[in-house]
């Protein structure tokens, strides 16, 4: 998250281009670099990398938000049967032949998802 500004004595447009690519905030050569440049390139790495993280946090919070509200919604008996009223209308609608493996979808089984929803480990939910 930190800014970063790129100071070099080669301020070529292809230099430029490969530091904005790499991460940089900023690019300022040194032939015409002064000290109200380095400054407001300095102020505008701190707002951008702020902006950034920001922006971070916020979704990551979204993430966190709707990985509960989800949670929550599917342990609810009446988002269950419905959930397995819509995966059972799908199978039913899969053109035959079916396979013969296909378990039928009760409550246990349902419950069988939920709790591995929930589960703590680092294979959490990834929403883009």
């Amino acid at each position: 998250d930190a800014g970063k500004i790129m100071i070099t004595g080669n301020g070529g447009y292809n230099t430029a281009v490969e530091a904005m690519r790499a991460g940089c905030h900023d690019f300022l050569s040194k032939d015409e670099m002064n000290a109200e440049l380095l400054r407001r390139a300095m102020l505008k790495a701190i707002e951008t990398s702020g902006t950034r993280r920001r922006i971070t946090l916020q979704r990551e919070l979204q993430d966190v938000m709707f990985r509960d509200g989800l949670l929550a919604g599917l342990s609810d008996t009446h988002v269950q049967r419905t959930l397995a009223e819509i995966v059972r209308n799908n199978l039913q609608s899969t053109p035959k032949p079916v396979p013969a493996v296909v378990a039928p979808m009760d409550a246990a089984y349902l419950e069988q998802m939920v709790m591995f929803l929930q589960q703590d480990d680092e294979d959490d939910f990834v929403f883009h």
